[in-house]
This record gives C-alpha cells, structure tokens and sequence, in this order.
C-alpha cells in the first residue's frame, strides 16, 4: 500500500511540473487545454448520470450487473 501511495505522489508530482511547464511556456495553449479537458470529463460525468437515470425509470433488470461502473463515473 505504501509503494502505490508514494507511486501516486510521485505522478501529480510529475503532472503538476508538466503543467506548470505548459502554463509557462504557453499560457493561452494552457487553458484552452484545461477548458476542454474539464469540458470532456464533465460530459463523461453527466452523460453517466443520465445513463443511471434512464435505466432506473425504465427499470431494466440487465442494468444492476453495470449499474457499479456507471455509478463510479458520476
């Protein structure tokens, strides 16, 4: 557990020398990058949540053997 921790600090250590890296050398590349990369993940997010929701409402039976894959993207 204690490799996989410090695995992890590791990487955002890395990520956030390579973003203050982008963000240096060019700010407008940055946040246009950052904008869609949130925009992105944002509509994988809710897309999710509707994806829950319509199943629920239609009440299908297959849905709880995925119902824990969509639940952990939203």
């Amino acid at each position: 557990m204690k490799k996989i921790k410090a695995f992890s600090i590791i990487l955002l250590l890395i990520s956030i020398g390579v973003g203050l890296d982008s963000y240096w050398k060019t700010p407008d590349k940055f946040w246009l990058n950052w904008l869609l990369n949130s925009f992105y993940f944002l509509s994988i997010s809710l897309m999710a949540g509707v994806f829950i929701s319509i199943q629920n409402l239609a009440g299908a039976g297959w849905f709880t053997v995925c119902r824990r894959v969509a639940e952990s993207m939203v």
